[in-house]
Parts: structure tokens; sequence; C-alpha cells
């Protein structure tokens, strides 16, 4: 029998009624690994039986994740310049094992074309950040999920894109992917209990992604801080690094499933983190 016989013989027995003979199957195509990846997701698309699509999604997620791990130190390592991008898809790799990036990327290119046609003739940097407010918070409704804030769903790129829906690190990171398309001086800001986004020019300008893209000064940021109690410190406000943005997304996602009650998923994101961790800084 032929490898790829011996692989469309074990998924189908991954439908067997027979709980024994399906382990037994889900545990021989884990062994086939990376090699097994495009029959099972040839069945997941072609199925319409969702126990069985959610079989195949749960060992997909099993043989990605060391494959995924990979590919996060590689990134890592290397500082590639889009590691932002990369970093955080394959997080929702993790999650989303038949996610198609591409199909994502070429959404993020569609809106940066977009609002190229309304800021081509600008020469203003305000201007700019107005049309990038404007698409983003007007003619896509992007907006904070406020009813279901701690959803895991409000940290995965690929959701929050779909649904237009996020937490405030979500939202930041389409915007600055968005921006970078454009060349246009956007950074995260990793202020305590809350995440934004900065204009870097001759006066710096806070823009709040939760909160309809309203436009923040420090003095506002800073009073923001105040009320939380925690005295504030001029770093609140500089820009972070890549990385900073995938650990601080990461973390959110182990706190999320810790306190489901989901220790594999949980334990997941916990092992990217360790990987950023042990990273060069960057």
């Amino acid at each position: 029998m032929s490898k790829y016989d011996k692989t469309t013989a074990l998924i189908s027995l991954l439908e067997d009624t027979d709980e024994k003979i399906s382990t037994v199957a889900f545990n021989e195509l884990v062994l086939l690994g990376e090699k097994a990846i495009p029959n099972l997701k040839e069945n997941y698309f072609d199925s319409t039986n969702s126990d069985y699509k959610s079989k195949i999604n749960d060992l997909l997620k099993v043989i990605n994740q060391p494959i995924l791990e990979e590919k996060f130190k590689f990134i890592l390592h290397n500082n590639t310049f889009d590691c932002l991008e990369s970093g955080v898809f394959l997080i929702s790799n993790l999650e989303f094992p038949t996610l198609n990036s591409i199909n994502y990327l070429e959404k993020l290119d569609d809106f940066a074309n977009e609002i190229l046609e309304d800021i081509v003739h600008f020469d203003d940097h305000f201007e700019v950040l107005g049309a990038m407010n404007r698409f983003f918070f007007e003619k896509m409704n992007f907006r904070g999920n406020q009813t279901n804030y701690y959803e895991p769903e409000n940290s995965f790129i690929n959701c929050v894109i779909d649904g237009k829906k996020g937490i405030p690190i979500s939202l930041s990171v389409i915007f600055i992917l968005v921006a970078r398309r454009l060349n246009f001086p956007i950074s995260g800001v990793g202020v305590p209990g809350h995440f934004l986004l900065k204009f870097r020019g001759k006066r710096d300008i806070f823009i709040d992604p939760f909160n309809n893209g309203n436009f923040l000064t420090a003095e506002d940021c800073k009073k923001f801080v105040k009320l939380l109690n925690i005295p504030f410190k001029d770093e609140f406000l500089y820009p972070v690094s890549d990385k900073y943005i995938l650990q601080r997304m990461l973390r959110n996602l182990v706190g999320v499933y810790q306190n489901l009650d989901q220790k594999e998923k949980m334990e997941a994101f916990l092992r990217f983190s360790m990987i950023l961790q042990k990273s060069p800084v960057g």
C-alpha cells in the first residue's frame, strides 16, 4: 500500500463509530505528521459532517504545533522584516489549522489600496490619518468588542478581520499592518491596561482603535494611566517592538484559555510565548 493510500485509509477510519479504531487512526496519522496534512485538509473541506471535521481539525492542530513552533522560531531569530505580520498569522494557525493566510494578506492589501486612492493627493499627515480613521471606523466599521471582551476570537487576526470586532491590541495590529503598506509612520504603544496607536510626526497623536479611533494627546494618555492609580512613566508612551506586541497577544490568549479552563489550548500558546522569551531582543 502506498503512503497516499495508507493516509487515505487512516483518514476514513476517523469516522469509524468504534472509538478504539478511530483513536488508533488518529494516533497513526499523528505519526505520519506533515505528510498527512494535504489529505487531511482536502477531507476537511470536502466533508459536511461536523463531528468528522472537528476530529480532523483537532488532528491538524496536533500535527501543526511543532511545525508552527519552528516557523515562529525562524521569524524571531532571523528578525524578519514582517515579524509582526508573520507572527500574528502563525498565532491564528495554532487555533485555525486550515486557515489560508494568503486570503487575509490580500484583504490587508485591498484595505491599503483603497485608502491610497483617497490619500494620493494629500500632503498633510493629519489628513492621511483622518482618511485612515474614516476607512477603518466608519466605512469598514471596525470596533471594540465591548460586549464579549474576553472571547478568544478577539485576539485572532482572521476573526477580527472577518467580524470587524476585537480588543485594543488586535485592532491596532490591523491598523499597523495596513499603515506599513502605505509607508505611514504608525506604531503601537503599550499603555498599562490598554493599547494605543501612535503617529510619529512633528506632534505626536495617539489613536484609540477600541473606541472608534478617537484621537488622544499625551496628556489624555497620562490622565488614563493615573485613573488606574499607576505612577506615570514617559516610557508608557514609547513605541513598542513587534515582539512586544506578539508577546502581549500571546499572554492575552494564555490568560483567556486559562480562565476558560482549556488547558491544552493554554499550553499551546504558552509554548509560543516561551519561544518568544528566548528569542533575541528586538
